[in-house]
């Protein structure tokens, strides 16, 4: 059985068709995990910054386990039981709005774990409010990276292809 193990950092560079560099920010993504048992993790919201490079660190992604934990809606098992399988994903509009609903009505103070990456609910609402995403032609094949985490690398590099509408 292949061990999950998250990584020490993850560097995901946008591009636009022919490898040219997509300097946009505010592109969301996150990372969705596949469960062994019991409940998928879907970390993030995760943010490009102006050059177009979305950094994950070891510590966001811990942080996004803890507050997957504090979170309480559905029962997880341990995130180092899951499949060493991942996407890394972009979020659609769809899921940025309804990440905005609950962050307003529902879910309206930040977890911990969020306390660490937003500072305050209202910065984490305006991050998604500002999201570029909506600019994006999206559908299954262009919006994800697959990546196993197992634990042979501590560090990944990718490139996701993006379209803009």
């Amino acid at each position: 059985m292949t061990k999950f193990i998250l990584p020490d950092k993850i560097t995901v560079k946008l591009i636009k068709p022919r490898k040219e560099n997509f300097s946009v920010d505010n592109i969301l993504l996150y990372i969705k995990t596949n469960a062994r048992n019991k409940n998928d993790f879907y970390l993030g919201p995760f943010v490009s910054d102006k050059n177009g490079v979305i950094t994950i660190t070891k510590k966001d992604l811990d942080n996004e386990v803890t507050a997957t934990y504090e979170s309480g809606l559905m029962d997880y098992s341990s995130i180092e039981n899951s499949f060493s399988f991942v996407e890394l994903r972009l979020y659609d509009q769809n899921e940025i709005d309804k990440m905005i609903e609950s962050r307003t009505k529902t879910w309206t103070s930040l977890l911990k774990g969020e306390i660490e990456r937003w500072i305050s609910i209202n910065r984490l609402v305006d991050t998604l409010k500002q999201s570029n995403n909506k600019h994006l032609l999206l559908d299954e094949s262009t919006k994800r990276i697959r990546a196993e985490f197992d634990g042979t690398q501590n560090e990944y590099e990718f490139q996701l292809e993006i379209y803009q509408k």
